[in-house]
């Protein structure tokens, strides 16, 4: 009789703990709207990306406070380095001194709580305690990045990675070792680089954070948010066309795959 109740009592805390870690990493959770020009002349689109601060809780800080109090940062930022079937890179303002201010605000690792799988997004780093705003989504799952360092603070929403599949790959690896975009001279030159240069690769318009509420609401199926959530995932050719041409500069050359029905962005090495 003891060891039944021993053994449920056991059982039983075994569950309690696995809901407390799943639990509180779901309600941690800030979901944070990517809008995008994969091509030029295509409509704009969008992907979302949930955002786990358990998981990397420095990292996921820099993150939001890029999305929460500089639009500006955000404006224009291309896709600089997509390598099909490994991670698409990102995160060098398009305006060359945002770029430079930037790259001297390091933050330290984290340590590694979740895995570089299909859709998950990491830091792009030169070495130890180098991040700065360059991330990578991993197009694949990479978890030999784990061991490396790259720690995950996110995750591409359900079937929003097929949106992250168009983005523009054709240019493949960056220079030297491939015919790509410089890092360098994005860093230095920014966007007028990149689009005299380079003017297919996809780029990011705007991001903003999506209210917890709505998307609570959502997975539970009420009606009015997800109106609301149509409505804040419409993006206007107005907004498109502002915000369309800026910014791009940093540097940094690595990035990774990652599996899941999240998206994977940040891991690069520079």
């Amino acid at each position: 009789m003891l060891s039944s109740i021993s053994y449920f009592g056991i059982s039983l805390l075994a569950i309690l703990l696995y809901k407390s870690t799943h639990c509180s990493a779901a309600e941690d959770a800030v979901f944070v709207q990517f809008n995008v020009q994969l091509s030029p002349g295509w409509d704009p689109t969008s992907f979302m990306l949930e955002v786990n601060p358990s998981w990397a809780p420095i990292g996921a800080e820099r993150f939001l406070d890029l999305v929460d109090n500089h639009p500006e940062f955000w404006s224009g930022v291309r896709f600089f380095r997509v390598i099909e079937g490994f991670m698409a890179q990102f995160g060098i303002a398009g305006d060359p001194v945002v770029a430079a201010e930037w790259n001297q605000k390091k933050i330290v690792d984290d340590k590694v709580k979740a895995s570089n799988l299909r859709g998950y997004i990491s830091y792009a780093t030169s070495g130890e305690d180098t991040r700065r705003t360059q991330m990578f989504i991993n197009l694949d799952d990479n978890k030999n990045l784990d061991s490396q360092g790259f720690s995950p603070f996110g995750k591409v929403v359900d079937d929003d990675m097929d949106i992250v599949d168009q983005i523009y790959s054709g240019y493949g690896e960056g220079a030297p070792k491939g015919d790509g975009p410089s890092q360098k001279l994005i860093q230095n030159e920014g966007n007028v680089y990149l689009e005299e240069e380079f003017p297919n690769l996809s780029y990011i318009i705007s991001v903003k954070r999506v209210p917890k509420d709505v998307m609570d609401d959502v997975t539970k199926g009420v009606t009015n948010n997800v109106e609301k959530l149509d409505e804040i995932r419409t993006i206007s050719k107005g907004e498109s066309t502002r915000l369309g041409i800026s910014w791009a500069s940093s540097s940094s050359s690595f990035g990774g795959p990652v599996y899941s029905m999240f998206l994977v962005l940040f891991i690069i090495r520079k």
